[in-house]
């Protein structure tokens, strides 16, 4: 019997609410309507202060929560009517939530992502399953990566596959027929983004334009290169609560003559290139799949294309846009949640055991 649930993703980026419409039917699956909406300008605002500075104040924060569950479900709304289709007939809604802070380290480890699933449950009057990592960080693991068990269920090879997701952070999947590994790899759209707000009025460097009038400063790249994160073996995971602004200029700080800003810009391009190519195996380059918003960098692309060869492709190639991979993953991560089926692969996250991850919210009768 096929049934169909509703994805939900928003990313360190901050640059929409992703969501998509699946059905599924045994172990196929076939993506019905997918679509990014603007959070409202004031929560945007909220939500960048607070990501950016990782403070606020109890009341803002529980406001932030209740508005990102109007938004999303504003979204779902929209997208049911695209439709033509009612709220009973989607299973569930999976939410990922915003990430305001990511520490699966030290003695009291957690990860927080708002957006009350109560609120958006009874918003849709959709059931609706959110808070998938704690229950991995409960196990001992890094509640992240959530997508490697997801992205091997789309790989039929027997041969090495990667699948690296270029969003704020790059994360990184590799499925081999007997074992699947994955980790975050590094920076990527958040130190480009951050960077170029500080001299631009707002948006992105979308398809790396002001990156190509720059060079690459050696000095700067192999400084960035050294930091511990890079040579720590997995499971791990970061965040923007590390890789941000003071972590940059650090780094700047140590140049003994300033550098151009578009030459930083061709520099974080370099960074996140070399440090996605150091993650991935010996392996042919026709077997190395990238999605994200990262993907509609050219200049991203391009060096990565320099580095791994030609032949890269992005996840259109697997039947998933690679804007809306993470959203379509979370559909399908709440129908396991629901199926009482594990979500995470203890070899990736680093937990005792593989996690049924998500908690379920109910929308009244």
């Amino acid at each position: 019997m096929s049934e169909i649930y509703i994805g939900i993703m928003s990313g360190t980026s901050l640059d929409g609410i992703d969501v998509s419409v699946v059905q599924f039917e045994n172990s196929s699956f076939n993506i019905l309507y997918s679509d990014t909406f603007n959070f409202e300008p004031e929560l945007h605002r909220q939500l960048k202060e607070l990501v950016h500075s990782a403070k606020t104040g109890l009341q803002q924060l529980g406001e932030i929560q209740h508005r990102l569950a109007n938004n999303y479900a504003l979204a779902v709304k929209k997208v049911l009517h695209a439709l033509e289709i009612n709220a009973h007939a989607i299973k569930a809604i999976g939410c990922h939530g915003q990430t305001v802070y990511h520490q699966p380290d030290g003695e009291y480890p957690y990860s927080l992502q708002l957006g009350s699933g109560a609120i958006l449950a009874e918003l849709t009057s959709i059931p609706v399953v959110t808070d998938f990592r704690n229950n991995d960080i409960a196990l001992g693991g890094q509640g992240a990566p959530l997508v490697p068990r997801f992205h091997a269920s789309l790989v039929r090879s027997e041969d090495l596959v990667a699948i690296i997701n270029l969003g704020g952070i790059a994360n990184i999947s590799l499925i081999e027929k007997s074992s699947v590994t994955g980790f975050d790899t590094g920076p990527a759209n958040c130190l480009l983004d951050r960077w170029y707000r500080k001299w631009h009025t707002d948006g992105f460097d979308v398809s790396g334009n002001w990156a190509s009038t720059g060079k690459v400063n050696a000095v700067l790249l192999q400084a960035m290169l050294s930091d511990n994160y890079f040579s720590e073996q997995p499971p791990k995971s970061t965040g923007t609560e590390y890789f941000n602004s003071s972590w940059l200029n650090k780094y700047l700080s140590q140049l003994s003559t300033q550098a151009a800003p578009e030459d930083v810009q061709a520099t974080l391009i370099e960074l996140t290139a070399q440090t996605v190519k150091n993650a991935i195996p010996q392996m042919p380059s026709d077997k190395v799949y990238f999605c994200g918003g990262g993907v509609q960098n050219k200049n991203l692309m391009r060096a990565l294309r320099d580095l791994l060869g030609e032949d890269i492709k992005t996840t259109d190639a697997l039947g998933i846009a690679p804007d809306y991979m993470e959203a379509v993953a979370f559909a399908w991560l709440a129908r396991s949640r629901l199926r009482s089926e594990p979500a995470t692969f203890a070899s990736v996250t680093g937990a005792k055991s593989d996690a049924i991850s998500g908690c379920v919210y109910l929308p009244s009768l």
